[in-house]
């Protein structure tokens, strides 16, 4: 008999030990998943959700979302680990872990016999490089980690005597009279210490100040702080809420701008996301002789912290619950700008801001939104400098098809050039996202070989039907380079071209961004002639600068 409950009691601790490798699970807290950051250390931390035991971790960073050229370091137990990036890259980062007890330091992520090999999700950040819309789209969803990271089920080890401490004030005392009889013990009392952070309450009623304001009565009810937006309990290293009441955006200026056949929108404001918030550190009082607190947690008051944290912040710009992109986004102190599109409706918007608080002492991950109806005004000025862009040739070319909708395209979304076999110029500063051949509409309809590059200004320029391209992707070039020369690749109903080059300026990434270059190229467009027009005077419709001729 007693055979037969041995083994039943192995085979449930077989079963215990098992789940907690099942159910082992690594979340991803810092840098946040699609942040821009600067060329300095990065520190990368996570967590673990099974804590019943120790883990070998390993970082993976690739500029491919596919991870195949990942370079992978670490090999640690520790759950952060600080790093230099190169600036002006897209990284994406994951961890793979493994539980010591079977770690094979040639597989630091999974072990023969072991039933899977795991690794955490995929975060993306960019060092000093904004990340583009479509990256975002596919691998930050702002839910995620809130509904993923289980409160209940997240311990963080205790943290050593040489890791950095968050900034905590340490509560006054307020001097106790001295007839009440509880203060007389000798003996100094000390809570529990937690993260080397201990308060230590005078054993004489000499060494108290009676002229300091107290934080907490004297029976340990705590009172509250004018300076504190959250308040948080902590009892067995379980954090929850009490309250919140985060600051509000200020709102200053919202602005519509037309831009072709859309609009795009300019958002300015003021917003706080340094703040103090008090967590209140409670134990369980064990009595013998009270049979309550055999089996119920009687709680006891140990001391209130004071810490100052950073958030980090979130907007959404959203039209009849549809998202319209944030372009850029520029935080300079207080105040915040950021410019969203392109819609082709004038529908009200609303702008979503998010706040999260993330602190890992006290296994802390705490979120709260704030809607706001936005009030716009129209303005038909750029908010992109005009005539910032050089002529895209060295010598004045003519055009043989303008912008806009024209006899022969409607829209037509770029200016022809007529040019043979000539260098073609970068028109600004930038960096080359794309190049290649576009079959976007297929064999018969194609652009070409084709070349794509954001500017410094945030735009995006792209020449269609060229001969040959110079430059490669992730190239950094400079206004007035030589890039390419065109030609005459590519199709228009099957049929082969005439030679020249197809030039779009385009506000943000997307094809249906398009806007008229004429704006934006410095240059005396009086001198550049409408080719042909006499033989097909339907080059002089769409958007031409001078009607006529």
């Amino acid at each position: 008999m007693g055979r037969y409950i041995l083994k039943i009691l192995v085979i449930i601790l077989f079963l215990v030990l098992n789940t907690s490798f099942l159910f082992a699970k690594v979340i991803l807290l810092n840098p946040p998943n699609g942040s821009v950051l600067k060329h300095e250390p990065i520190n990368f931390q996570w967590v673990n959700t099974d804590t019943s035991q120790s883990y070998m971790y390993e970082i993976c960073t690739s500029s491919s979302s596919s991870f195949h050229l990942a370079i992978c370091d670490g090999k640690i137990q520790e759950n952060e680990i600080t790093m230099w990036k190169q600036p002006n890259r897209i990284y994406f980062w994951r961890i793979r872990y493994s539980p010591l007890s079977i770690f094979y330091e040639y597989s630091p992520h999974y072990a023969t016999g072991y039933r899977y090999e795991e690794s955490s999700e995929t975060f993306v950040f960019g060092v000093e490089k904004d990340i583009p819309q479509d990256i975002l789209d596919e691998f930050v969803e702002e839910e995620e980690i809130q509904e993923e990271y289980e409160e209940e089920d997240i311990v963080i080890e205790e943290k050593k005597e040489e890791d950095i401490q968050p900034k905590v004030e340490e509560e006054e005392i307020i001097k106790p009279l001295p007839e009440l009889p509880f203060l007389e013990e000798k003996t100094p009392i000390t809570t529990p210490q937690r993260n080397n952070i201990i308060v230590n309450i005078p054993n004489s009623l000499e060494e108290f100040n009676w002229n300091i304001v107290s934080t907490r009565k004297v029976l340990g009810i705590a009172k509250e702080n004018e300076n504190v937006v959250c308040k948080f309990k902590y009892l067995k290293k379980k954090i929850s809420l009490e309250y919140c009441n985060l600051p509000k955006l200020k709102l200053k200026k919202q602005e519509r701008y037309q831009f072709g056949n859309g609009y795009i929108f300019t958002i300015t404001g003021d917003v706080q996301n340094t703040f103090k918030i008090q967590i209140d550190e409670y134990d369980c009082n064990f009595n013998i002789f009270n049979p309550i607190t055999w089996f119920k947690c009687e709680e006891r008051f140990q001391k209130n912290n004071f810490v100052d944290v950073k958030a980090h912040m979130f907007f959404n710009v959203l039209q009849d619950w549809r998202n319209i992109p944030i372009m850029s986004y520029i935080l300079d102190g207080s105040e915040f700008r950021l410019i969203a599109g392109i819609s082709k409706e004038k529908e009200p918007l609303s702008l979503e801001h998010t706040y999260r608080i993330s602190l890992r002492d006290y296994d802390l991950l705490h979120e709260e939104k704030s809607s706001y109806v936005l009030n716009l005004s129209d303005y038909n000025l750029d908010i992109f400098e005009p005539r910032s862009f050089i002529f895209p040739f060295k010598n004045i070319i003519g055009v043989t098809q303008w912008y806009g909708y024209t006899e022969y395209q409607s829209p037509h979304t770029g200016i022809d050039f007529g040019a043979k076999k000539e260098n073609v110029l970068a028109v600004e500063d930038g960096e080359v996202i794309s190049k290649g051949w576009d079959s976007y509409y297929g064999d018969c309809l194609s652009g070409g070989n084709y070349l794509k590059i954001k500017q410094s200004n945030g735009m995006y320029t792209v020449y269609f039907h060229l001969e040959d391209v110079f430059v490669n992707t992730g190239d950094m070039i400079k206004k007035g380079d030589i890039v390419a020369i065109s030609g005459n690749t590519g199709f228009w109903n099957c049929q082969k071209l005439a030679y020249h080059l197809h030039f779009e300026v385009r506000i943000n990434s997307s094809m249906n961004s398009h806007s008229n270059p004429v704006k934006y190229i410095d240059t005396d467009w009086n001198s550049v002639p409408t080719l042909g027009y006499l033989t097909y005077p339907g080059r002089l419709s769409g958007e031409n600068p001078h009607p006529g001729r």
